[in-house]
């Protein structure tokens, strides 16, 4: 397969779209993991201990997952552009009331809030660049919008310390110092999201500043792919069912339950959730307990696999490209994920045989970076089988994925209370070595047919 750049007479759009969806997607992990790092602080002041705080990022996670489906066909329906802005400006409102909680339950009602809003940001952003970006180019394009989760829980984990510490210093005692700072993030959402309803469109046939050049560079591809040139990008075909629930049972449920190759991927998603969980709620808790540690250097030290991760996210992206490219599909898709699984499986033993906190603050920059390798793979499969139902397709992975963090959330609370570190890494590492195996059963050229498509 090969991919001709744009000629002379191109615009960059896609790269604009792009930009806000990197920017939503540092928003995203920003506000949904400073209370990770305000953790110590908020159990403190609401007397709250780790297996609760456990209960509260699992209530993330379970609504989260929950809602995926349901987002991914609301954005299918109505395009990104509004949906994206709306689950935005939502979770930002919820980022704001979490700021105002005092208890366990209202710490949960508002985190639970915060997820509902965030579950459609993913399957909006996975559709957006399946339909921003040819296929040679989405291998990196969806590893720069999971970068941009990266660099906002490396901005939650480096920045939020020393927010706090401004606000304990300048502020009056009684103000609590995590408050503030919730605030301060769900300002910043609400601004993004008048930024990116006045500039985006839903594909580029819509956007008046996209030149026929770069149009043509776009849709070229993906016409042969899984789309009629002369179909409407911003939505799914019409059903005669209206509601999103006579909809998904008639169609999208119905066919994802049908497609083998997506059940091996919804199966990689929990796995990798669950070899992922602990790096993004329970370290810096890990690092401040078990190694007491000062919350600023947690701070600093937490940031290293944020930006490993990083740099892991971009190189994998740019590699199943290449991969994909050189070899096909199946190859450039299943390489990297079979690569970023058996390594980082093998590094969570590894963390196992020291308590230097140095050696496995290492250890722990190369799981994220490895882990991060994949997901660019991860996503472009999604988008390779599910033609024009991405965000509907990818919302029920994250459903999969995310139940299996809420999960793991609450058990990683339980045996940190415990004290028992060293399970979590066992759980980790068996989770990611299945994932090695399954990768190898993962087929991006077996497509998903949905009814309309076919009478289209």
């Amino acid at each position: 397969m090969e991919s001709h750049a744009p000629v002379h007479g191109s615009t960059w759009v896609r790269y604009k779209i792009l930009a806000y969806c990197f920017g939503m997607s540092v928003l995203l992990y920003l506000d949904r993991f400073a209370l990770s790092v305000a953790q110590p602080d908020i159990k403190a002041q609401l007397h709250l201990d780790d297996l609760q705080m456990g209960y509260v990022t699992s209530a993330f996670f379970y609504v989260y997952a929950l809602a995926q489906v349901p987002a991914g066909w609301f954005s299918d329906r109505c395009g990104a552009r509004l949906t994206l802005s709306l689950y935005v400006a939502a979770w930002s409102v919820a980022l704001i009331g979490l700021g105002t909680a005092n208890g366990l339950w209202s710490l949960i009602v508002f985190r639970a809030l915060l997820g509902l809003a965030q579950a459609g940001a993913y399957p909006c952003a996975g559709a957006n660049n399946k339909r921003w970006f040819p296929i040679a180019e989405r291998g990196l394009a969806n590893s720069l919008v999971t970068m941009g989760g990266r660099a906002g829980n490396l901005l939650a984990v480096v920045l939020t310390p020393y927010l706090m510490l401004a606000v304990s210093y300048f502020a009056a005692d009684s103000i609590w110092p995590w408050r503030p700072v919730f605030m301060l993030y769900g300002s910043l959402g609400l601004i993004w999201s008048i930024g990116y309803y006045r500039y985006a469109r839903n594909s580029p046939r819509e956007h008046a500043a996209c030149s026929d050049v770069e149009r043509r560079y776009i849709l070229g591809e993906s016409f042969a792919d899984d789309v009629d040139p002369r179909a409407d990008h911003s939505s799914v075909p019409r059903s005669n069912d209206s509601t999103v629930f006579s909809w998904l049972a008639s169609s999208t449920v119905a066919h994802i339950l049908r497609s083998p190759t997506l059940w091996v991927m919804c199966s990689i998603s929990i796995l990798v959730n669950v070899g992922w969980i602990f790096l993004v709620t329970f370290l810096p808790t890990y690092l401040k307990e078990k190694h007491e540690l000062r919350i600023e250097l947690v701070g600093l030290l937490v940031a290293i696999p944020g930006i490993a991760s990083m740099c892991g996210g971009i190189f994998g992206g740019r590699m199943t490209d290449y991969l994909v490219q050189r070899y096909g599909l199946k190859i450039g898709r299943r390489a990297t994920g079979v690569i970023a699984s058996a390594g980082a499986a093998t590094l969570y033993l590894v963390a196992l045989t020291t308590e230097d906190w140095r050696i496995l603050i290492g250890l722990f920059a190369a799981i994220g970076f490895l882990i991060d390798f994949g997901l660019g793979s991860l996503w472009a499969v999604y988008q390779d089988i599910a033609g024009q139902r991405v965000a509907a397709v990818l919302g029920f992975a994250n459903m999969c994925g995310n139940l299996a963090a809420g999960v793991f959330s609450t058990e990683i609370g339980r045996f940190a209370k415990a004290g028992n570190w060293s399970t979590i890494f066992m759980i980790a590492a068996a989770a990611l070595f299945t994932n090695f195996f399954l990768w190898f059963g993962v087929n991006p050229t077996r497509k998903m047919q949905f009814e309309e498509e076919h009478a289209a």
